[in-house]
């Protein structure tokens, strides 16, 4: 308990009743709790300190070794960071610490950036050396293990020699030298498991192939010198050969036994393998006895193409591997890293049909899985990979990484700050109050309530709780942020939002025009507005202004109207706009028989509907259905713009009568417009008698 003007240790509470933490520290956190009393009353206030620390976290692998050379100075670095800055101190092989940095003139040191100085190694400093960093959140901590080297090698073999191994047996050679064997290196160009070296420098590789072939280099080295040897290795080879080919057909008999010679030679021994018309491989591995074969089948891994499983995050996975050969095959599963997983852990699991199931899928756990199926015959492998599915969090529908609203509240009333995150994980919801109080969700105070959907409850509301506050929604995809600035009013007469527009309308878009959507309220106190657009971004705005709008402007818009009473809502759903246009065009001239009736379509569309009008020859228009002349014009038009199409129609059925001593006959001619026909007939004798000319547009 602690009173006006009152300091005990590192607390000091001043005239003005504020109380003053010096050097803050862990054993801080907590409540603190104010009270004020005098002979009418007493009113408390409850603080919640939140003391933020980091525990140390080396920089540096936590275990390795370090080779230094007889004589010269070495730096072993160590860092480390957290909060508050972490001290560090080293423990010498001896016991001894260092504790505060020092000068680099001493022989052992301690820097200020917290590496090991130490100069003139000798072999006594040889040892296992500690570093600790540690601060009032925790301790974590490194060992490094010095080796120190002296001494030149020698090697004892000529500089130079030849080897000659046969295929498939093993290579042994001694690279020897003087001194102490630890001083030696191999230079080896690959990490191939028939490779050995041994401590005394001899070098072995089973199985020798003809890709061992070449120089082998062994060098020893140390800080006073090296020496080295160089050996070449010759492998002889024989390409396989079959004996006493015969390119003849045999017959048994059904029942009976087929025998077959296949005769080999060749170094190393070939593999000798059939094939049986069932597609079968027989290998003919002799047994101890010589007296039996054994059929054996590479492994073949079903559904082995490559494919990508996706998996929400924290959800399970399995990864299908079923394969068949003889023997069975022994499957493996590589992870991401190429390293081999194990058939029971807390993260994967494999079934005893090859599946793997990767459980509480992570963002960690993404890549290529393979799947490897292997038996004495050969192998297969399968290639899988894992998508984990993670979305970036958002607050109360908004895109936006960061979102500022206003919130109109008022005094001695409670109100709702709501902060609905969603996100896949789903996201983690804390607020942040001034001084950087921060509120976890859920929280439960005396005045203060943050609710598990993430929604802040404020009681009893002050004029100083006028203030911005944060809400902050983490997941594994990313961070989002919603600013309120709160405004707490003096009490008056609430009127929940009014709309003045239709709450639904549909208007039409026109690419290139500008268009204002409105949106008007009414209320107390004045109600926010704001515009949802279609792609989910929010505006402050009264009325909408479009620019220059594209067809990326069509869509749904929201107007909502909000105050402390209540909510209210428009929508406005934007149409593009479609020019009409006739879907059947006439391109060649109508033909009609003179006296028949005739059908002529005119099929249209756009936005909104076109209204159908047909022009005929005489210039009278018709919007019903009727008949005359021999003319007519199509034209659909609606509010945004009119298309037409011209077509022709000709109808002419001719007849002429003629008599002649010969003969008499009749002549029916059909004309079509805009074509030019001249007919001349005669008597037979080469006389004309008549000479009709039919043109375009009459008769003559």
């Amino acid at each position: 308990m602690l009173a006006l003007n009152t300091r005990i240790q590192r607390f000091e509470v001043h005239p003005n009743g504020s109380l003053i933490i010096r050097n803050t520290q862990l054993l801080d956190r907590g409540q603190y709790l104010c009270t004020v009393q005098n002979q009418y009353g007493v009113d408390k206030m409850m603080v919640t300190l939140i003391v933020l620390a980091q525990k140390p976290q080396m920089l540096q692998p936590h275990d390795r070794d370090v080779t230094a050379y007889l004589g010269d100075s070495i730096k072993i670095p160590c860092q480390a960071h957290g909060f508050p800055t972490p001290r560090i101190s080293w423990i010498m092989p001896d016991r001894a610490a260092l504790q505060s940095a020092g000068s680099e003139d001493q022989r052992v040191a301690l820097l200020g950036n917290g590496s090991l100085h130490i100069r003139s190694v000798s072999f006594t400093d040889r040892g296992i050396y500690k570093c600790t960093a540690g601060n009032t959140a925790g301790t974590d901590s490194l060992s490094v293990r010095l080796q120190v080297l002296a001494l030149p090698p020698v090697i004892q073999q000529q500089s130079r020699e030849n080897i000659t191994y046969c295929y498939e047996n093993a290579l042994s050679k001694a690279c020897k030298h003087f001194k102490h064997y630890t001083n030696l290196f191999m230079l080896i160009s690959s990490f191939d498991p028939r490779i050995k070296v041994f401590n005394n420098g001899t070098l072995t590789v089973e199985a020798v192939t003809e890709k061992d072939e070449g120089d082998y280099l062994c060098v020893a080295r140390n800080k006073m010198g090296h020496d080295y040897v160089l050996l070449k290795v010759s492998v002889m080879m024989k390409p396989a050969k079959i004996e006493y080919k015969q390119l003849t057909n045999q017959k048994v008999s059904y029942g009976g036994a087929l025998k077959v010679d296949c005769i080999t030679s060749g170094l190393p021994n070939p593999e000798i393998k059939w094939s049986l018309p069932d597609g079968t491989m027989v290998n003919s591995i002799m047994q101890s006895d010589d007296s039996g074969i054994l059929v054996t089948a590479a492994p073949v891994i079903k559904n082995k193409t490559y494919n990508t499983v996706r998996v929400p995050y924290g959800e399970s996975v399995s990864l299908s591997c079923s394969a068949k050969g003889e023997p069975i095959p022994t499957v493996t599963w590589f992870s991401p890293t190429n390293r081999v997983i194990a058939h029971v852990s807390e993260k994967y699991k494999v079934h005893n049909d090859g599946t793997l199931v990767i459980q509480k899928a992570q963002r960690s756990d993404n890549g290529n899985y393979t799947c490897t199926a292997r038996n004495t015959a050969g192998q297969d492998r399968k290639v899988s990979r894992v998508e984990v599915l993670v979305s970036p969090p958002t607050i109360n529908g908004l895109k936006n990484v960061v979102n500022i609203v206003r919130q109109t509240a008022f005094k001695d009333r409670p109100t709702l700050l709501d902060c609905s995150a969603e996100g896949m994980p789903v996201p983690r919801v804390l607020w942040i109050l001034p001084e950087n109080v921060v509120l976890p969700s859920p929280y439960s105070g005396s005045r203060i309530t943050v609710h598990r959907n993430g929604t802040l409850e404020i009681r009893f509301l002050r004029k100083t709780d006028s203030v911005e506050l944060i809400c902050i929604a983490r997941n594994e995809g990313g961070e989002a942020r919603l600013v309120v600035h709160l405004d707490v009013k003096e009490v008056v007469e609430l009127q929940k939002p009014q709309l003045k527009n239709p709450r639904a309308e549909t208007m039409l878009l026109i690419i290139g025009k500008a268009m204002s959507l409105n949106c008007t309220f009414e209320g107390t106190p004045t109600p926010e507005i704001t515009w949802i657009l279609p792609n989910g971004s929010p505006l402050q705005h009264g009325s909408l202004h479009i620019q220059n709008p594209t067809v990326s402007e069509a869509g749904t818009y929201r107007c909502m109207g909000r105050n402390p009473a209540g909510y209210s809502e428009r929508t406005i759903t934007l149409e593009l706009v479609r020019n009409p246009e006739i879907s059947n065009k006439y391109n060649t001239i109508m033909n009609t028989v003179y006296g028949e009736n005739i059908l002529l379509h005119c099929l249209s569309n756009g936005n909104p509907p076109p209204k159908l009008s047909w022009t005929l020859p005489s210039g009278v228009v018709l919007t019903r259905p009727q008949r005359m002349g021999r003319y007519m014009v199509m034209k659909p038009s609606n509010k945004i713009g009119t298309w037409k199409t011209q077509m022709e129609l000709s109808v002419l059925n001719l007849m002429w009568n003629f008599q002649s001593p010969k003969q008499s006959f009749h002549l029916h001619v059909m004309m079509f417009l805009n074509l030019s026909v001249e007919i001349r007939l005669n008597d037979g004798q080469g006389k004309r008698c008549v000479e009709p000319v039919i043109r375009a547009n009459g008769v003559y």
